[in-house]
């Protein structure tokens, strides 16, 4: 229990002092915008949603678990911005995106607790938990107001519940909570948790299924409530069908498919093993019995968003993959030392160029370098893959970084959002807005403390644990 703490703290830790700070995407905007049309006026219309729907007005087309994921971040921003010499928009959005640090920390320390709890040796459980934290996407998307963390983690929380529900049948109530929750952020994870509890069923045959299929059913009931106060219509299903109709398919389903296949694994611009190539332990196979159910739960997921959705845009890799990371890196923990520590090592260098930079901007920049270039063309053109821009703008970067904590020069006041090609923390990138230096210096300092702090308590945890015999 100690290890467990001191890493949740560490990563923490790690995770908010390396953070953004800001919305990497329109989709956030949108999320969060429905928390303040329900505080400020009682209604989940927003003056710029994305669809029109009932009575002509405006909605965001994501599920209401996608916004109220974001409250906790929501209400200590309203708080910050009462008692910070800060602006309120400023405020909400950093502590917005500053969540999914906490979440991803969580996501971490569930990811080595299970690898023990499936009988994994202390050090392979650390090595992989190491390769999943820092070599893989939770570190660049821990940044960002992403839903995929917190999803992730609700998932995995719902499997690992489950799991032990065959020996401790109460865990079935924590399972059916958290399949539940991932599905209320994400509608699509619905099809993980019907494998999971297929998988249930064919263990048990079906012993205890109330308590995992009544949190489903009252969260798919509140979806249609929530659809037919938006458009009129519990059955319009706007989560799929909207995105939807941006997705071109020239060359019919089954090729795309199969080129979404390609791009989901290997391709250079979004697969997942340049992204995360702790994911390669995935070949290794899978120890603890576990294998079943990570199929049946993850597998439909995987070939609906290979075979029904699509690629993602403006995100470091595929953000669709995110989910993934956590089960291909698992078998790591049983993996050679001489093999896991290239794989761990290989991901962290991947990760510190995703954390270095913003992917938005390194899509905007090769955008405007390269005359005629689609957004599109660049998700699948090698020789526009954000792996090689994050690389090549790396001294660039660096350089005006240096710069600007020599000499920084403030900016009109405004969202973090409009500070280009700087180092993206929100350490660096708050010295061009108008928050005090020295509070910046203070927090990061103590973030930075923190992280090492716990680091060290760590280390004597797992020293302790080895001489116990643990």
């Amino acid at each position: 229990m100690r290890v467990a703490t001191w890493l949740f703290l560490a990563f923490t830790a790690l995770y908010l002092f390396t953070g953004g700070g800001h919305f990497y995407a329109s989709d956030d905007v949108q999320k969060l915008a429905v928390l303040d049309a329900l505080a400020d006026h009682h209604t989940v219309a927003i003056p710029d949603g994305w669809v029109r729907g009932a009575g002509g007005l405006r909605y965001a087309w994501f599920p209401l678990g996608a916004s109220l994921v974001m409250l906790p971040g929501w209400l200590l921003g309203k708080l910050a911005a009462l008692v910070l010499p800060v602006p309120a928009v400023f405020a909400v959005r950093f502590c917005v995106a500053m969540q999914n640090a906490v979440i991803s920390a969580a996501l971490v320390t569930l990811f080595f607790a299970a690898c023990r709890r499936l009988g994994a040796p202390r050090g392979g459980a650390l090595v992989a938990t190491l390769g999943l934290g820092l070599g893989s996407l939770v570190w660049p998307y821990a940044k960002t107001a992403w839903s995929e963390p917190t999803t992730a983690l609700a998932l995995y929380g719902g499997l690992a519940a489950l799991w032990l529900a065959r020996e401790r049948p109460r865990w079935l109530v924590v399972a059916g909570v958290g399949l539940a929750l991932a599905v209320a952020i994400r509608q699509e994870f619905l099809l993980a948790a019907l494998g999971a509890i297929a998988w249930w069923c064919w263990q048990t045959r079906g012993r205890g299924l109330l308590w995992l299929a009544t949190p489903l059913a009252l969260v798919g009931v509140a979806a249609l409530a929530y659809d037919a106060v938006r458009y009129g219509t519990p059955f319009s299903f706007p989560s799929y069908h909207l995105p939807q109709k941006k997705v071109v398919m020239a060359e019919g389903r089954f090729s795309w498919s199969l080129r979404n296949f390609y791009q989901y694994t290997v391709s250079p611009n979004q697969g997942i093993f340049w992204y995360s190539p702790v994911t390669l332990a995935c070949f290794g196979g899978f120890r603890g019995g576990v294998a079943g159910l990570l199929a049946l739960s993850l597998g439909p997921l995987a070939l609906f968003y290979m075979a029904g959705w699509g690629l993602s845009s403006w995100a470091w890799g595929l953000r669709y993959a995110y989910v993934f990371v956590p089960a291909l890196v698992l078998p790591l923990a049983w993996a050679p030392r001489k093999l896991a520590t290239p794989l761990v090592a290989l991901g962290l260098g991947v990760q510190l160029l995703a954390v270095l930079h913003n992917p938005l901007e390194l899509y905007e920049r090769e955008l405007a370098r390269v005359p005629g270039l689609t957004i599109q063309q660049l998700m699948i053109q090698r020789a526009h893959a954000p792996l090689w821009l994050a690389a090549k703008d790396a001294p660039a970067t660096l350089a005006r970084g240096r710069a600007a904590l020599v000499d920084p020069q403030p900016a009109p006041p405004g969202p973090l959002e409009h500070h280009q090609g700087l180092p993206d923390v929100w350490w660096l990138l708050v010295l061009l807005a108008p928050v005090p230096r020295a509070l910046v210096a203070v927090v990061a300092a103590l973030m930075a403390l923190a992280g090492l702090v716990s680091a060290w308590a760590l280390a004597r945890a797992l020293r302790a644990e080895a001489r116990a015999g643990v």
